[in-house]
């Protein structure tokens, strides 16, 4: 019977620290820090960075993903997105160029990159992206390739 109280009190005091917690999110935001990642073929061929936004006052959490190789063996850079559910979609970074937009269990999920000009010794393609949720941003980065 004392064991039993123990682990109710354990759960009760769990509890309410949760709802503690727990509260509104926070107030949706227009800015998302620029990140700057250069990738390289042998050092670091993948990066991924999170972001997360207030969408019609549900937390929402995105992430971006690239790589060099699109395959193992051959192929150019890759961007993956995911959205509040996983997977929502893969591009290279000139058809990220166009834009790219997907509705995901009511949230549309947008990636827009513009190519950046050269600067000096870079031998790569650098691009700005912008991934965003319902037009609420989610994640900023500068992107080289090499």
């Amino acid at each position: 019977m004392k064991a039993f109280l123990k682990i109710l009190g354990v759960l009760s005091a769990d509890a309410l620290t949760a709802s503690c917690q727990s509260g509104p999110p926070p107030a949706p935001k227009t800015e998302a820090p620029i990140q700057t990642v250069v990738l390289d073929n042998w050092l670091q061929v993948r990066f991924c960075t999170d972001g997360s936004n207030t969408v019609d006052g549900k937390l929402i959490q995105g992430r971006l993903c690239s790589q060099t190789q699109k395959y193992e063996i051959a192929g150019g850079p890759v961007i993956k997105l995911a959205g509040q559910h996983g997977y929502v979609g893969s591009l290279s970074p000139q058809e990220a160029v166009k834009g790219f937009s997907v509705t995901d269990d009511g949230i549309t999920y947008t990636l827009k990159c513009e190519r950046l000009s050269k600067t000096g010794t870079d031998s790569g393609e650098a691009y700005r992206c912008a991934y965003d949720a319902n037009n609420l941003p989610l994640v900023r980065v500068n992107i080289t390739y090499p």
